[in-house]
């Protein structure tokens, strides 16, 4: 290693920290360090590696840097050339800049639609971005000629995320008491079973068992529309928004959908109060058999705009009343079949357009469970789940702390009864994290036998936080720099 290389990088770590740098909100917008980089090219060719975070680097291409789009087409079949790797590199620092400049558009967005609600909004990092670019340019055999030619498949580059209250006790037993099949309302034993079953009484015999679980879905989804209702209504009332701005619909034929009348009085007298939403794509993920946070009747509002206005648009969704034990899931319209996912993922998403069209992601969940008996922080299987999904799509961003769980799930993976059983504890932990969220006592899943304990969502959640504390704590004094490794 020459002296010169080792001046990069203590010169762009030193002038990183210089009055005025120190404030950039991305790499791309770091001068000083894409200076070095460039300088670094006449001793480690013309694609250098960049160090984003303590774990994680990204090649670039430092004398195409200052580009608007790639050199030249970005191809599936020249993804081994370092070139290319250094084109696609420049492309997620410049992408990350340019999703950090629209989160405040997003915030404005989602206050407006959410007073008073706290919504955590995040813009796509570069190492995640170039992670994405290789693996869907290679799965999908795709060419990129520009940087916005990404947004066909990234659609999440600014991101936020709503969280609905949990409901309690007492919310339960409302909907029990109002709780009815074709207007006639349950007997007093039949709500005292419910409810015992609801609050996880073990002495429930056979034949109350039976009872309670008569109803007890129906009850569920209810529960389950009443935690969603008012995020639902902020939802419905600015894609009604948008459609009277974009005059695709007038009020006389909103007044006709079945949505809350005082939602179309506020419409009429407050537009200005209201965002506009103009949603391209919507999911209502759940798993097989588990609980969507958007009711059947929700959904079938945002289809019946979509007539009203008549824009067709992709909505992911499965009807509770199919019965996904007895129906085979690639029977289900393509529509339906999208909106279960194998894993047991549960989550409400939608995109929408930004005001120079590219596409953002409003995310809308609940809060989890508690991660300990003592604790009080609650956190969602979604995000413990996290490091599991990414290991699934073959991402770039995984770090040292999970390679552990990563070598047991490679492990499991060769035997598919194994691989099956992991599958259905994800699906029932997903389950666990929604029953506790709509007020019900749930039994917390246990890992099926044969399953390593390193697939558990305790341990799952342990490396979280230790991976957590650890990036905090490397993060504390990171700069990024130029690795010294010659690449091409």
């Amino acid at each position: 290693m020459s002296l010169a290389v080792k001046l990069i990088q203590k010169g762009a770590s030193a002038l990183f920290s210089a009055s005025g740098v120190k404030t950039a909100q991305t790499v791309i917008d770091n001068k000083p360090l894409l200076t070095m980089a460039k300088e670094a090219t006449k001793e480690l060719g013309e694609v250098v590696k960049l160090r984003l975070k303590p774990d994680i680097s990204i090649p670039i291409r430092p004398s195409t840097i200052d580009n608007v789009k790639p050199d030249f087409a970005i191809k599936y079949t020249d993804l081994d050339n370092d070139i290319v790797k250094g084109e696609i590199g420049n492309m997620a620092l410049r992408l990350e800049k340019k999703y950090a400049s629209q989160v405040s558009e997003a915030r404005e967005k989602f206050s407006k639609m959410f007073p008073g609600k706290k919504v955590d909004i995040r813009s796509k990092s570069a190492a995640s971005i170039y992670s994405k670019i290789i693996k869907n340019v290679k799965e999908k055999e795709l060419t990129l000629t520009k940087d916005t030619d990404v947004e066909s498949f990234l659609t999440d580059g600014v991101a936020g995320r709503l969280t609905l209250e949990s409901l309690s006790r007492k919310d339960v037993l409302d909907v029990i008491k109002n709780f009815n099949v074709d207007g006639k309302y349950l007997t007093a034993k039949e709500k005292k079973f419910l409810k015992r079953y609801f609050s996880g009484d073990a002495k429930l015999s056979k034949a109350q068992t039976k009872v309670a679980e008569k109803y007890a879905q129906d009850v569920k989804l209810q529960l389950a529309e009443k935690q969603s209702e008012e995020a639902y209504n902020s939802v419905i009332l600015s894609m009604m928004k948008d459609a009277l701005d974009r005059k695709v619909v007038t009020m006389e034929q909103l007044s006709k959908m079945d949505v809350n009348p005082k939602l179309l009085e506020t419409l009429k007298n407050n537009p200005d109060k209201i965002a506009s939403l103009h949603v391209p794509r919507f999911c209502n993920y759940r798993g097989p058999d588990g609980l969507a946070y958007f009711s059947d009747n929700q959904i079938r509002n945002i289809k019946r705009l979509q007539v009203e206005t008549g824009e067709k648009y992709t909505l992911d969704h499965t009807s509770n009343k199919i019965n996904l034990s007895r129906y085979n899931i690639s029977e289900l319209p393509a529509d339906a079949k999208k909106g279960i996912k194998p894993g047991g993922y549960t989550t409400t998403q939608m995109n929408f357009y930004l005001s120079d069209g590219s596409r953002a992601e409003l995310q809308i969940r609940g809060e989890g469970c508690k991660i300990a008996p003592k604790s009080n922080e609650k956190i969602t299987f979604g995000e413990i789940e996290h490091v599991n999904y990414d290991g699934n799509q073959g991402k770039g961003t995984i770090n040292k702390t999970f390679e552990p769980f990563q070598k047991a799930k490679a492990e499991m993976s060769k035997n598919e009864e194994l691989a099956g059983k992991h599958t259905r504890y994800l699906q029932k932990c997903y389950n666990y994290d929604r029953t506790v969220e709509v007020g019900i006592k749930g039994k917390k899943p246990g890992l099926a036998k044969g399953l390593s304990k390193l697939m558990s969502r305790e341990n799952m959640t342990k490396l979280h936080y230790v991976d957590e504390a650890i990036q905090k704590e490397k993060m504390q004094s990171f700069k990024p720099y130029v690795e010294f490794e010659k690449i091409a």
